[in-house]
């Protein structure tokens, strides 16, 4: 279903944005240390002041740093490379679009911090690292041509940015299903500057979000009550 969409003229980031909300397991996790993903939560929509707006977002941690990663989705029919072997202008621009976001991130930390307290529960005083993902395109342009696949590597080489396709969101989810269960993630928007409402619980049972984090900050659609009590959430004494 997901390559169809890929496939599709039609498809928008928007289309594609839905679907990995829906299907969450196909949500990839660079950059993840060894206590995880947090919560086993996945942010929607994370905004970095009135002007950027991620795709989606998601903390990870060890017992002495976190690290906090940004994902940009582009439109899969966009193209890497020109004729001449060159970084196209739509990829130009999507990297650039990536530095505005480090910009805003060095400049404005604390905000971040704030926005990210709730979900940063215990250890909240531990030290944050950002960083960047950027998925967009095909991998039918570089996966067989070393010098296109080379500079792609480039651009990763000592840095906090990590460049994906479309394509190795699913060759990571057939791995990860081949080798232990389906991960799916349970999914949150942000509500103003510090609180979250949960978007999809994804039929996710045993994670620790709902240990760690204070009812003021998660808002629980009333029409998942009753699903998470099915789940086995005693969500009435966690209110």
């Amino acid at each position: 279903k997901f390559y169809q969409l890929l496939n599709s003229s039609s498809t928008s980031e928007n289309d594609i944005q839905t679907f990995l909300e829906t299907n969450s397991s196909l949500i990839p996790l660079p950059f993840i240390l060894n206590h995880a993903l947090n919560g086993n939560s996945v942010i929607s929509k994370l905004n970095l002041g009135n002007t950027y707006v991620t795709d989606f977002a998601y903390l990870t941690k060890s017992t002495v740093k976190w690290q906090l990663v940004l994902i940009e989705l582009e439109e899969s029919k966009k193209k890497f490379f020109t004729k001449e072997n060159l970084f196209s202008a739509e990829f130009n621009r999507a990297l650039a679009q990536i530095d505005d976001w480090k910009i805003y991130c060095d400049k404005y930390k604390d905000r971040i911090m704030k926005q990210t307290n709730a979900l940063r529960n215990p250890l909240n005083g531990n030290p944050v690292e950002i960083f960047y993902v950027l998925i967009y395109g095909r991998n039918e342009e570089y996966q067989n041509d070393e010098y296109r696949s080379a500079k792609i590597a480039e651009l990763e080489k000592n840095s906090n940015l990590r460049v994906m396709s479309y394509d190795s969101l699913v060759s990571e989810f057939r791995y990860k299903t081949a080798h232990y269960e389906d991960k799916n993630k349970i999914i949150l928007s942000p509500r103003g500057d510090e609180k979250f409402s949960l978007k999809y619980h994804s039929n996710v049972y045993g994670s620790f979000l709902f240990d760690r984090i204070d009812p003021n900050y998660l808002e629980i659609p009333k029409n998942f009550h009753s699903e998470l009590l099915n789940l086995g959430y005693d969500i009435k004494k966690w209110l």
